[in-house]
């Protein structure tokens, strides 16, 4: 979550590899802060999903938001994006339970489980989706995660693969889910050349630690070109207003819920909105209810990792859409997509050579939120991959 100015604060959702810099910015006006006596008059809203909703402890202080949507079957545990909860797929997982029983889990820091303080590498994220299928009796379940969830995904197929079936990587085999070491990733290889030049402080002639920062200063370099030029072709490419949401859109979650539509190419669920932001005295959309060090502390605990140990479906958007531009101009934004698809097909190339049984589904002109643009595809890929052998 970056930081925005006075005027305005953002919900940031943040999409994959390249475009992990490339977010979209929903620009929320700063409305006036409500008391809980104020926000009562608003309490009437009652969330329609047909979910149970339970908090697990992963840690000493931290609960997770558990929501079940019933099911038979085989168990199925969805983890959301960055910035989102469980609530996402209020629309997705009823579908689901007619084939499986279906869990949602909201990773700390987000939504109604613990903020905590720390804990957000990857690996940690992992070991909490592990403490909650212990603490549920979850057995083998199949884990789906969209975007971000993909380095979780990751951190439990590489570490604990008899304890899951079979993975699903919604919009999510990116960097942080499969490290590609010819071609790097900026943000991971900046934290790598980071970590070097703090451990040269202590050794500054140590010729090993000398070669590790030439390499890696090398695949930075070459990382940070390549997500450079994506940014310059799409700044390029857009002239005028932003099409943030107008004050009829922040108007009510239902008017706010019909603009995001628009972005994400599909529904995403009311609850969800209110999951993330709070209300205001007249009904309005107000601030973000977590804190911006959350996202960042997530983003700073991404970790580098191989293939997974157990089958895998990916489902990517190829050429991704990214929305409804304004003001763009089309031969620069098309420039401009033409990059960015360049750099998701080298990430699902390096996907699929390091995991090289993985089924990869490639879907033409979805969105990043592929769940919401392209439902039932993903529901049928889904399903016939979980009933295959």
């Amino acid at each position: 979550m970056e930081k925005r100015d006075n005027r305005s604060k953002s919900l940031h959702i943040r999409f994959t590899g390249v475009t992990r810099i490339l977010a979209i910015f929903i620009s929320v006006l700063i409305l006036p802060k409500t008391s809980t006596a104020q926000t009562a008059m608003f309490a009437a809203w009652n969330d329609p999903s047909p979910h149970k909703v339970q908090f697990v402890t992963v840690e000493k202080g931290v609960k997770l938001e558990v929501l079940d949507w019933g099911g038979n079957g085989q168990p199925i545990v969805l983890l959301a994006g960055l910035g989102n909860t469980a609530h996402a797929f209020d629309g997705l997982a009823p579908k689901l339970t007619r084939n499986f029983h279906v869990f949602g889990i909201t990773r700390r820091g987000f939504g109604a489980s613990t903020i905590a303080q720390s804990g957000y590498s990857a690996d940690r994220l992992g070991d909490d989706v592990i403490a909650v299928l212990d603490s549920l009796k979850i057995n083998k379940p199949v884990i789906i995660g969209h975007s971000i969830a993909g380095e979780e995904l990751s951190s439990i197929g590489t570490r604990f693969p008899q304890r899951i079936n079979k993975l699903i990587y919604l919009e999510a085999a990116k960097p942080y889910a499969y490290y590609d070491k010819q071609h790097g990733d900026y943000l991971l290889d900046a934290k790598t050349l980071s970590a070097d030049l703090d451990s040269a402080k202590n050794s500054p002639y140590d010729i090993k630690l000398m070669n590790a920062l030439e390499a890696d200063l090398r695949i930075l370099q070459q990382s940070l070109h390549s997500t450079k030029l994506v940014i310059q072709a799409d700044i390029a490419a857009r002239s005028g207003p932003s099409g943030g949401p107008t004050e009829s859109d922040l108007a009510s979650f239902t008017a706010m819920q019909r603009f995001v539509a628009k972005q994400l190419g599909g529904l995403l669920p009311e609850a969800e909105l209110r999951q993330t932001f709070s209300q205001t005295t007249y009904g309005k959309v107000g601030d973000q209810k977590t804190p911006s060090f959350v996202g960042d502390s997530v983003l700073n605990g991404e970790q580098k990792y191989d293939g997974v140990k157990v089958p895998v479906l990916a489902i990517e958007a190829v050429p991704r859409n990214t929305g409804n531009k304004i003001h763009a101009d089309p031969a620069k934004l098309k420039a401009a997509n033409d990059l960015r698809t360049a750099e998701i097909l080298k990430q699902i190339n390096a996907f699929q050579a390091g995991n090289p049984s993985a089924k990869i589904i490639k879907i033409p002109n979805a969105y990043h939120y592929i769940y919401l643009s392209n439902q039932d595809e993903v529901i049928k890929a889904i399903t016939e991959f979980i009933k295959s052998r």
